[in-house]
């Protein structure tokens, strides 16, 4: 999240809110880890509102290191391993799950080097125009662009592999939330990105409730 300390509570209790609610509405086991996450996108900027809280704070300032730790490890770790995961469990068509098997592991390469980058090499976050500038050392600059371009996959293109028109629908949603970010905010993705992913998370609540009006449609055939 990016703008102010009180735009990332809020938003965080918002999707937090959203998240318990999207679980509400599930008819399957299988839907979970799809349905949790806007509640995890919540959790994510509740982080980033600490770490606000310490740039803007000399008396929070204890807070920086952890608060911009967790919000790498989601935006690094978790969502690379966690959005193909989720699309998993609710595939039912064979070709398209081995496809997205690939696609996690392929996901799960990258969450281990990146937290492996993040131990060694540290991260650290400064705000600038009012936005958060997350800054990762990269051992090379190179890797650092062969690991973005490797992240959309499993985050953004597992999307486009599911058989559910719904969950292809909001990777459009997805590309076009990059799309906006590097060409409008490019110093500032990683904060910004997550912003309007958050938000289009949200959506997962009106996923989730389709595709249980399409099974109950199916139980009556």
């Amino acid at each position: 999240m990016c703008f102010s300390a009180t735009a990332s509570f809020t938003s965080g209790a918002v999707l937090v809110t959203a998240g318990l609610i999207t679980l509400s509405q599930i008819k399957s086991r299988k839907q979970v880890l799809f349905a949790v996450i806007p509640l995890i996108f919540g959790l994510q900027q509740i982080s980033e509102g600490f770490l606000w809280l310490s740039i803007d704070h000399q008396e929070y300032y204890r807070w920086n290191r952890t608060a911009t730790h967790i919000f790498a490890v989601f935006g690094q770790i978790v969502w690379p391993v966690w959005v193909p995961l989720s699309l998993i469990q609710m595939e039912g068509q064979d070709k398209k799950l081995k496809i997205l098997k690939f696609m996690l592991l392929v996901g799960i390469l990258l969450a281990i080097y990146l937290a492996y980058n993040i131990i060694s090499q540290d991260v650290t976050a400064n705000a600038i125009g009012g936005h958060i500038d997350y800054m990762f050392d990269f051992p090379l600059k190179y890797t650092m662009i062969i690991a973005s371009i490797i992240y959309v996959l499993p985050t953004v293109m597992s999307h486009f592999l599911s058989s559910h028109k719904q969950v292809r629908t909001l990777g459009y949603l997805v590309v076009v939330s990059l799309s906006v970010t590097v060409f409008f905010y490019s110093q500032y993705i990683f904060s910004v990105w997550c912003f309007f992913a958050a938000i289009i998370s949200v959506s997962i609540f009106f996923i989730i409730r389709s595709l249980n009006k399409e099974m109950e449609i199916e139980v009556i055939k």
